[in-house]
């Protein structure tokens, strides 16, 4: 800058180069003012956006997430809720077959009663007819 100042061959000219250097260092000087005063709050606008975007989709993850999660406990639930189903079904089929084992058992029981009481009718009354076959 000194250079270019005791370049100029009037002091008239080394003053007007002087004045110009102010009017530009003043310039960049409000043009710096003018960008700090709106460029910077824009700057800090999108880097607010930008995180909040970030705390979002951190958000929707965590929440994606936790979805899933309850999902797969529902799912858990629901398949031991359907075996639970299935084991008391097989009890009640186990319950009704032994029920039903039982009845027939029973009723076995009746009928080999029956046949012993009916075999013991027909052997007194063979006895007894063989008896009075004999004495007369």
């Amino acid at each position: 800058m000194l250079r270019l100042l005791c370049t100029r061959e009037t002091l008239e000219e080394t003053r007007l180069e002087v004045w110009r250097l102010f009017a530009a260092a003043a310039a960049d000087a409000a043009a710096a003012n003018l960008l700090q005063q709106q460029l910077l709050p824009q700057l800090l606008l999108h880097d607010i956006q930008r995180q909040q975007q970030y705390y979002q989709l951190k958000l929707q993850q965590k929440q994606t997430q936790s979805q899933q999660q309850q999902q797969q406990q529902q799912q858990q639930q629901q398949r031991k809720q359907q075996q639970q189903r299935k084991q008391q079904q097989q009890h009640r089929q186990q319950r009704q077959q032994q029920q039903q084992q039982q009845l027939l058992n029973e009723m076995l029981v009746q009928l080999l009663k029956l046949i012993n009481a009916l075999l013991d009718s027909e052997a007194l009354r063979y006895s007894s007819s063989s008896s009075s076959s004999s004495s007369s």
